[in-house]
């Protein structure tokens, strides 16, 4: 595990935490921000895998998928 690796998971573990409240909350960020967070997530997590920073993709995949079920939320919400 190289330190890049280390730093990239430990900035996106504390976005993990960070986007907790809002999966619990009744008010959710708009599609406009769910969806393209949910495809660049999961984009930037194929990158690292590519580069063999296989924690930081793991926890890359982790954000969009949260981020995914934000928006699944959001469109599931009475207008």
């Amino acid at each position: 595990m190289s330190g890049q690796d280390i730093i990239i998971t430990g900035v996106a573990a504390m976005f993990i935490v960070c986007v907790i409240p809002a999966l619990r909350s009744k008010q959710k960020p708009p599609m406009a921000t769910s969806l393209p967070l949910f495809i660049g997530l999961f984009t930037i997590g194929c990158v690292y895998v590519s580069l063999g920073l296989a924690l930081s993709a793991y926890m890359t995949f982790a954000q969009g998928f949260l981020w995914g079920w934000l928006a699944l939320q959001k469109s599931r919400q009475p207008k």
